[in-house]
């Protein structure tokens, strides 16, 4: 939990999204998993079972539509210099 917070705070938020939850979910919990003897033989790995718990975390529509709007440019600041500073 605390890895999803500080990934939201990173990202400008105040709240824990399931997304936050879903991208920190591998690397903190894989090593918590020990497979048995049965999984190893199958070649199931931690790392798979934990990728298919966290498919299973619902998506909420508003967190995908918040990072399209991330993801879009944003003309203003385009014409920006490394200063900040407008040409």
């Amino acid at each position: 939990m605390l890895g999803a917070k500080a990934r939201a705070v990173l990202h400008g938020r105040y709240y824990v999204s399931c997304e936050d939850i879903r991208s920190v979910a591998i690397p903190v919990l894989r090593h918590r998993i020990i497979t048995n003897f049965n999984a190893e033989a199958e070649g199931v790995k931690p790392e798979n079972i934990v990728r298919r718990l966290a498919e299973i975390i619902p998506r909420d529509p508003n967190e995908e539509a918040l990072a399209r709007a991330r993801r879009r440019p944003r003309p203003w600041r385009q014409n920006l210099d490394s200063s900040g500073n407008r040409p």
